[in-house]
């Protein structure tokens, strides 16, 4: 299934941390991969949600949002710790 990709901040895909050629739906498919799932306030402001499962459907997270990155469970999310 396709990801959704954060187009919201286009600044995001020039960090170099983001430098990839093409899409990762296919590399993040492979069965031991996570969804990182932010709390009910969403997640922290210096987090950077880049890739996102908009079909996520876990009815423990039912505020997780299919649209908004902000608040929703994320397959590559990067940023301080």
């Amino acid at each position: 299934m396709p990801f959704a990709y954060n187009m919201t901040r286009p600044s995001l895909w020039a960090d170099p941390i983001m430098q990839f050629v093409g899409k990762v739906d296919n590399a993040l498919q492979g069965g031991s991969e996570e969804i990182f799932v932010p709390d009910s306030r969403g997640w922290a402001p210096h987090a950077n949600v880049a890739v996102f499962d908009k079909f996520s459907n876990d009815p423990s997270y039912p505020y997780i949002s299919h649209t908004n990155p902000s608040m929703a469970g994320a397959m590559v999310v990067f940023g301080r710790a």
